[in-house]
């Protein structure tokens, strides 16, 4: 009877041990079989609404917990950021409805560090096409599918500048420069005035769209400051757009990303500057070759049960 009790005793500690590094595995597998639902051709709109309100119901409590960086990165239908300063976290994805559409979604927890508790926030976007010149509220936002952050700081002032994919109709599609910044209620807003064009003017985001056909190249790199010295800095380079060329053997129902021209922002005083015609100074052409990742977010891969 006592060595009874005593494997008993043992099994239950034992199983006390390694509960904690069990306690997400069934979340992450639940969460990942009901985001294959949402890409199901012959679902409704409303019984995707519910599949989705229920992965977000799944997904808060980890993301409250601080669970690590790879439980989420192992979530193949969502895109996970956070920036060097743990001030957030962030995490978005997206999902075909009718009319070709896309339904955006999205999760932004907050760290209140000493003076105040953490809040975490479920967001869903606006069916508004959004304005280039124009701020949203978190009610508002405007809704994408952010795959690269960085962090700018001016005087004290924070912005985050996030690379995003947006769906589109059929034929085309379309990328996002957003900015992210809080308020001192810690309230996010997407979209500032920091992004300089070529005629002066100022606007909050910038959008592109072009044709599904041919990649569009959207990314933070580092490359020396077009007219100066050869120091690299860090700027957002992209494709300019082009119409469409006869040449090309074909006709297209959006612009055209054009691999022998690019443009960059490069993050001056609080600013991010536009450089037409950057010498990036690297072979681009292994660029038309293979697409960039974020192009399958659309339909992203989902790993098979």
């Amino acid at each position: 009877m006592v060595r009874y009790i005593f494997m008993l005793l043992l099994m239950l500690a034992c199983g006390l041990q390694i509960l904690p590094a069990q306690t997400h595995i069934p979340a992450t597998d639940r969460i990942e079989a009901l985001a294959k639902e949402l890409y199901r051709k012959d679902l409704s709109d409303s019984a995707k609404y519910g599949i989705n309100k229920e992965i977000e119901d799944l997904l808060k409590p980890l993301i409250a917990a601080d669970s690590a960086p790879e439980l989420f990165d192992s979530l193949t239908f969502l895109k996970y950021l956070s920036p060097a300063n743990n001030k957030f976290e962030l995490l978005t994805w997206a999902f075909p409805v009718s009319d070709s559409r896309f339904y955006y979604s999205g999760i932004i927890h907050l760290s209140g560090g000493d003076t105040r508790g953490d809040t975490t926030i479920t967001m869903h976007a606006s069916d508004k096409i959004p304005e280039v010149n124009k701020p949203y509220p978190l009610s508002q936002w405007p809704g994408a599918v952010y795959y690269k952050l960085s962090e700018n700081t001016w005087k004290k002032e924070h912005h985050y500048t996030l690379l995003g994919w947006m769906g589109s109709k059929t034929g085309e599609d379309q990328r996002v420069i957003e900015i992210l910044k809080f308020h001192d209620d810690s309230l996010p807003e997407f979209g500032a005035p920091v992004i300089v064009t070529g005629n002066g003017t100022k606007q909050c985001r910038m959008l592109f769209r072009f044709t599904d056909a041919v990649p569009f190249h959207l990314q933070f790199e580092q490359h020396p400051l077009p007219g100066k010295t050869k120091k690299k800095m860090e700027m957002i380079v992209f494709n300019e757009l082009t119409g469409n060329n006869p040449k090309m053997g074909r006709m297209f129902r959006a612009p055209v990303p054009d691999y022998s021209a690019f443009d960059a922002l490069v993050f001056q005083k609080g600013i991010w500057h536009l450089y037409k015609n950057v010498d990036l100074r690297v072979d681009t052409r292994h660029l038309n070759n293979k697409p960039p990742k974020e192009l399958e977010l659309g339909t992203p891969k989902l790993k098979n049960k």
